[in-house]
């Protein structure tokens, strides 16, 4: 079959003498109307809110509840407030806020937020970004040169598909942002590839850095990586006039490149700051074990096929039956350069989500760049959903496709159905007549209609019905089993009870520290005190400090977990107060279930008139901290104070109290005797300063964990302060490339 030329922009050969593209032929498919693609955006956001919308759906998904909504909150009361919130002191003994990437600041679109509830600005961004993702992926496929009719079914497919409905019923609503401007990106690239041109590229570069604001790092990495490889496989150069064909095919790779830099410049504002966090964080050791964990399983495999309840989001990837069969078959059948490339991409994809269970992950993990930060293998499996649908709406497109290519359709077919009768975890969840008559109807659907044009207008109009309407049939089971699998509901029944505690016994004051308490999941949800305006050692969030991470299961006396990093192991919790020098005034006793008041509580400030260095930084230090040294007489830190001696000297005396707490400023008030070293029980982290006197001291990291700050003898009032090291340097790097960009876009109008 010969190739096809792109419809949107003529396809540069690459075995050209000049380089330059073909005129545009007559025949070459047109886009689709305004009206076409409003369309497609409503019916793509009213599918989206049947799906995800009911109760008990995208609000009681476990992220959602756990994670998100309380940023939100946090967020844009505080922007109410006239505060921005640089600093979350309510989770994992303090942390910065805003820095983090998963807060979506930055993110034009979450201005909504300010003016509606976290639920229904969830559920306005839900329908935006899913009008925004059927029309790109209807726009994707007719640049493919699928028509019209399928590649508006290809796109709604695409927004039922489970690859899409998985991570909303997990509640990753950043992650589904992210998907949403995928297939808009793949076809400005394919576009900058046809036709390179540096308008092109900072359009693409402005689209890029839109996406990157409001979506997680991972996506945006995994994303380069498929784009990368579709357009190498899409121009790779014939062995005729091979250093020219080299060059043109390697132009366009070079461009894309340049438009991701470009991005992250634009959106320098959010990731400069990020990346200080993840300087901090504990994800910087590079391990396979890390970038190895939780990759496709054999179920996610067979989710391609059937609806699979599996715990991991990234596992549920059914897109139909249809498409699974069509998929494959147009990778046998086509042989255009688009088909080609999304052949090449459908493979890879495959092979790298399934991770360590075959051997290329780990040559992967040394030669592509950035996996070993990112464990992003099982989610791969998005791109092969996205390849087989594409390649299925090519092979489905045809007027009349091959005998061979129709029957192939119909083996592949059989063969799903039979896979869905005898694979075990099929035989739990749905009868036999429910596993296989589905993939049987949908295969003698699409054999028909694969040789359409013998057929009759009425019968072929009743062919694209039935067809859509069981593809759509198929994807809502493919999500309920999703949401069914994923969502458990749940009643957190000591979060109201520990807020009226506290509030009882006047711990819950403005402008007081809050007041630390030790609550398991699922008894309260690690980040409620953003909500209920508590504080605690836990928290659920993509990046946690290393010195807090390690600190609360070193103390606890569990091994550091690297895998599992997002929240904390269950043992810590095995008393009611694991860890004493956190401050702890509330705890829930494992053995009775029963909320304990503590007997003592560990100063929130403290002052000591003796400092000693542990040589060997961090690790070192809290080793030294766990040995049990008497941390109100002598602090451990990591560099010298010369103002300080290392042993308590006789007679010394000194106190500390907090007169005022907030987020990004703390006033305490301090008297000693000698030269003393003033520690928070905060967590320590670049940015936070203190005022003593007139001098403004950097803050530093002291008993492993806290933030320090030596002070002179006397009485004094004290005020740490925390400025974000990176927030204006890259807001300035933003708006230096947002006017490089308009710049350019204006000259080359």
């Amino acid at each position: 079959m010969p190739e096809s030329p792109s419809p949107s922009l003529p396809a540069t050969d690459p075995t050209s003498a000049a380089g330059r593209a073909p005129a545009p032929t007559s025949e070459a498919p047109q886009g689709f109307s305004r009206t076409g693609l409003t369309l497609l955006a409503a019916l793509g956001a009213l599918l989206a809110g049947l799906l995800h919308l009911p109760p008990g759906r995208l609000f009681a998904s476990e992220d959602w509840t756990r994670f998100h909504v309380f940023n939100r909150e946090y967020l844009y009361s505080a922007l109410r407030a006239g505060r921005l919130p640089l600093w979350n002191p309510h989770v994992a003994l303090g942390r910065p806020f805003l820095a983090d990437a998963e807060t979506g600041f930055f993110y034009p679109p979450h201005l909504l937020y300010l003016a509606l509830a976290p639920k229904w600005g969830a559920a306005v961004m839900l329908l935006l970004h899913a009008g925004l993702l059927c029309v790109g992926m209807a726009l994707l496929a007719r640049a493919l040169g699928i028509g019209r009719n399928v590649a508006a079914a290809v796109a709604l497919t695409f927004v039922a598909c489970g690859a899409v409905s998985a991570p909303l019923a997990s509640g990753q609503v950043l992650w589904f942002q992210g998907i949403a401007y995928l297939p808009l990106v793949l076809r400005l690239a394919m576009r900058l590839q046809d036709q390179p041109s540096l308008r092109r590229l900072t359009g693409l570069a402005l689209l890029l850095a839109l996406q990157l604001l409001g979506t997680h790092p991972q996506l945006f990495w995994m994303q380069a990586v498929g784009v990368v490889l579709f357009l190498g496989a899409r121009g790779w150069p014939q062995l005729r006039g091979w250093p020219q064909s080299l060059q043109l095919w390697a132009t366009p790779l070079l461009a894309w490149l340049a438009a991701q830099a470009w991005a992250v410049l634009l959106a320098a504002a959010q990731y400069l700051p990020f990346l200080e966090l993840a300087t901090q964080g504990n994800r910087q050791a590079r391990s396979l074990e890390l970038a190895g964990a939780w990759p496709l399983s054999s179920q996610g495999l067979a989710s391609l096929l059937f609806p699979v309840p599996v715990d991991n989001w990234s596992d549920h990837l059914f897109s139909g039956s249809a498409v699974v069969a069509l998929g494959v078959g147009g990778m046998l059948v086509r042989r255009d350069r688009n088909a080609r490339a999304l052949t090449a991409l459908a493979l890879f994809a495959t092979v790298l989500a399934l991770g360590t269970a075959t051997p290329l992950f780990a040559a992967a993990f040394h030669l592509l760049p950035g996996l070993s930060f990112f464990r992003v293998h099982g989610r791969f499996g998005l791109w092969t959903v996205v390849a087989l649908l594409l390649l299925a709406g090519l092979l489905l497109d045809q007027a009349q496709a091959a005998r061979r290519g129709r029957i192939l359709v119909l083996a592949l077919s059989c063969l799903a159905a039979l896979v869905a009768l005898i694979h075990p975890t099929a035989r739990q969840v749905m009868n036999p007549t429910a596993r296989v008559a589905p993939p049987l109807a949908l295969g003698l659907l699409c054999f028909l209609w694969l040789d359409r044009q013998a057929l009759r207008t009425s019968v072929r109009t009743t062919l694209a019905i039935a067809l859509v309407g069981l593809t759509l049939f198929e994807l809502g089971l493919g999500t309920h089993v999703s949401y069914g699998t994923l969502v458990t509901q749940r009643e957190y029944p000591a979060e109201r009870p520990v807020a009226e505690i506290l509030a009882r016994q006047g711990l819950l004051q403005e402008g007081q520290s809050p007041p630390r308490v030790s609550l398991p999941f699922p008894f309260a949800r690690e980040n409620a005190g953003m909500r209920y305006g508590w504080s605690t050692f836990s928290g659920y969030v993509g990046l946690w400090l290393d010195r807090t991470w390690s600190y609360v299961h070193q103390a606890a006396g569990l091994q550091v977990p690297t895998t599992a990093v997002a929240f904390p192991a269950a043992n810590v919790y095995r008393s009611p107060f694991p860890l004493p020098d956190t401050s702890l005034v509330l705890g829930l006793d494992p053995k009775t279930l029963r909320l304990a008041q503590a007997a003592t509580v560990a100063p929130r400030a403290q002052v000591v008139g003796a400092a000693r260095v542990v040589s060997g930084g961090f690790a070192q230090a809290l080793q030294a901290v766990l040995r049990g040294p008497a941390l109100r007489q002598v602090a451990l830190v990591e560099e010298d104070v010369p103002s300080l001696p290392v042993d308590p000297v006789p007679g010394f005396q000194g106190s500390a109290r907090v007169l005022r707490f907030a987020p990004e400023a703390i006033t305490v008030q301090v008297e000693a005797t000698h030269p003393a070293l003033l520690i928070l029980g905060e967590a320590y982290y670049p940015g936070w300063t203190a005022q003593v006197g007139e001098r403004e001291l950097a803050c530093l990291p002291a008993n492993a964990w806290m933030r320090a700050v030596p002070i002179p003898a006397g009485k004094h009032e004290i005020i740490f302060r925390y400025h974000s090291t990176w927030l204006v340097p890259g807001a300035l790097l933003s708006i230096l490339s947002l006017a490089l960009a308009l710049l350019v876009l204006r000259r080359c109008a």
